[in-house]
């Protein structure tokens, strides 16, 4: 029992060691922005903004609400509400990139202290 006891808490160990840091995530996320199909998303320590031509909108990571996908784009949705809809920012990106991009804003959001909420959850 006590090995299995020690086993556990060296894999438990193992993974925190390797999860990825704000900044390591944020720099990965500028890396790889070559694949964003425009030059009007950037990312900063504490926001995401899309600026394109009359288009603008800013979301604080910790106020993010949602990120979701579909085929070719990438929505990031905050909590703020604007003539009863949410604030988002769209943007389409290469298709090779969309998983893994989705999955590292997701894990910058989460670590600057974002609460995904579903609205049907209910």
């Amino acid at each position: 029992m006590k090995k299995l006891i020690s086993l556990g808490f060296f894999v438990f160990i193992i993974g925190t060691a390797k999860a990825q840091t704000a900044n390591e995530t944020l720099e990965w996320l500028r890396a790889k922005q070559p694949a964003i199909r425009c030059n009007c998303v950037s990312f900063d320590d504490s926001t995401i903004r899309i600026s394109e031509k009359e288009e603008k909108a800013t979301i604080q990571w910790s106020n993010i609400k949602d990120i979701t996908n579909n085929l070719l784009a990438i929505t990031v949705v905050g909590d703020e509400v604007i003539d009863g809809k949410n604030v988002f920012i769209r943007f389409y990106i290469d298709s090779k990139v969309l998983p893994q991009y989705v999955k590292a804003l997701k894990h910058l959001a989460q670590v600057k202290g974002a609460k995904f909420v579903k609205d049907d959850m209910f």
